[in-house]
């Protein structure tokens, strides 16, 4: 309707489209909008360091984490011993798209055949990073985790202090039922502590910006990551993330780098923003 010269006025009960419809309905200047976000990535460079370094397996040097894997630990029903489901159901084949997480497999105790589904969770391991460094290669390297990045887990507790983050209560319902089971019973448990701790930092640099027309579009951006960045982010060997809308909690988790995540979400929509015709954009939202 903005267009094609028309006004518009849009109203709908959930406060999160009426946000999504504004932030869309409205592009800004896609330099401004790129400028800010990297000022904040420079700002957040040293917390990032601290969440997300890992180790060369090649060079010995430091580099950025892109992403961990975590798997559960299941139970066999037939003799009761724990596996981590990701030693043992993972196929890896000549390319990532041949390679996938089997949904049947033996146990590696008593040999019984199992089903992924239906068996019984314990907690979750951390199975795998990935990074770049200095293979020069576009795909990247992978490993387990090794005793930094072990240790690295063990010193993050969460956002720093003094950052606010949301605590509200998942009430119970039918698509929360299976994340209240998992342990997920409130918003903040639904990400890892160094996910809540890269989210917090970006929510309140997002915040500060001086400029309102920037502020909302960065906000924008930071609640677009919500499902990417949390436990309910499912690996896929061929990269990137399974996302689903709903509260299905994945027995393979990919816990990617939030301010990476952030960044490639602001390159695309800074695309938008740049091929958004330039009209003139009478607008009214509301929620109700």
């Amino acid at each position: 309707a903005l267009e094609r010269g028309r006004k518009a006025i849009l109203c709908d009960l959930s406060p999160a489209a009426a946000f999504i419809a504004y932030n869309m309905c409205t592009p800004v200047d896609y330099r401004s909008y790129l400028d800010a976000v990297y000022e904040i990535l420079r700002e957040a460079s040293a917390l990032e360091r601290d969440l997300y370094t890992t180790r060369c397996r090649t060079c010995g040097q430091d580099t950025l984490m892109l992403y961990m894997v975590w798997s559960y630990g299941v139970l066999c029903p037939s003799c009761g011993k724990e596996f981590v489901l990701w030693d043992v159901a993972r196929a890896e084949g000549p390319t990532v798209r041949e390679s996938k997480i089997r949904s049947e497999f033996a146990c590696p105790y008593c040999g019984v055949q199992l089903r992924k589904r239906g068996l019984t969770r314990t907690q979750r391991y951390p199975v795998q990073v990935g990074y770049k460094c200095c293979s020069g290669r576009l795909q990247e390297a992978t490993a387990p985790p090794d005793a930094h990045d072990l240790a690295l887990l063990h010193d993050i507790s969460g956002p720093p202090q003094g950052l606010w983050y949301p605590t509200d209560p998942f009430p119970d319902g039918v698509n929360t039922r299976q994340a209240i089971a998992a342990g997920i019973t409130s918003v903040d448990k639904a990400y890892t502590p160094r996910a809540l701790a890269a989210m917090a930092f970006l929510w309140d640099a997002a915040l500060r910006w001086p400029e309102e027309r920037l502020r909302l579009k960065l906000l924008f951006t930071i609640t677009s990551l919500y499902q990417r960045v949390t436990l309910f982010s499912e690996f896929r060997f061929w990269g990137g993330s399974g996302n689903m809308a709903n509260y299905n909690v994945p027995a393979i988790i990919n816990e990617q780098n939030v301010f990476q995540v952030f960044l490639r979400k602001a390159r695309t929509i800074s695309w938008y923003f740049k091929h958004a015709p330039h009209v003139h954009r009478e607008l009214r939202v509301s929620t109700q």
